[in-house]
């Protein structure tokens, strides 16, 4: 199975100078109607996953990324906030995760975003197929609600979504009746054969878990 990829990247410098920048602005006015739900896609997978074969691929160690890094390219048409915004999120994982976030250099295996006109939307883990394009389109990106960013990247690093876990009713109720019509299959359970909790608690805060309708 072929993923599809965008034929017209333009690779643009890596975001190295940001990662050196100061972020004490980022996310600290929260802006609470900023999720980018028109720009979601009801045909995806919870509205914001690309599907490569089966789910429970992401359970098999050759889809995780080798020693937690994930090398990127980053189009050339962000600009100088967005990129700022998206160092950010990245220097996250780096501070509170294992996984690193890297430019590339060699690598096969690697993630491109870019600015698709397709909204927020991302596969999950390495596919191993070589280029993965992580779409991030302006209304993906703001400086006063980074989670976005910090959501997509987390699907690259091969994690689903926290509310369909399997055991998801245990700590928390979906109302059925107060989704939106068009995204109802997103709050579906996954299978306990399809992925794995890593003996983990749910998360409430989790950026993985989606924030409307709840």
């Amino acid at each position: 199975m072929e993923i599809e990829s965008t034929t017209d990247f333009i690779s643009g410098l890596p975001l190295t100078e940001e990662m050196k920048g100061n972020f004490s602005g980022i996310g600290k006015e929260f802006i609470e109607d900023f999720y980018p739900w028109g720009k979601q896609d009801p045909t995806l997978y919870e509205g914001d996953i690309q599907l490569f074969g089966d789910k429970n691929a992401i359970l098999n160690n050759s889809y995780r990324w080798p020693n937690a890094i994930i090398p990127y390219e980053i189009a050339d048409d962000y600009t100088p906030d967005q990129r700022t915004v998206i160092a950010y999120s990245m220097e996250q994982y780096r501070l509170n995760t294992c996984i690193q976030f890297v430019p590339r250099t060699s690598e096969e295996n690697y993630i491109r975003i870019l600015k698709k006109g397709t909204g927020c939307n991302n596969l999950v883990g390495m596919i191993n197929q070589g280029a993965q394009d992580l779409s991030l389109d302006d209304n993906c990106i703001n400086e006063n609600s980074p989670g976005t960013v910090l959501h997509e990247l987390m699907h690259a690093a091969g994690f689903f979504h926290e509310h369909t876990r399997p055991d998801r009713d245990e700590f928390v109720r979906i109302d059925f009746d107060n989704t939106i019509t068009d995204f109802k299959s997103a709050f579906n359970k996954s299978k306990a054969s399809e992925v794995t909790t890593l003996g983990i608690p749910y998360d409430y805060g989790k950026k993985k878990v989606c924030n409307v309708n709840i």
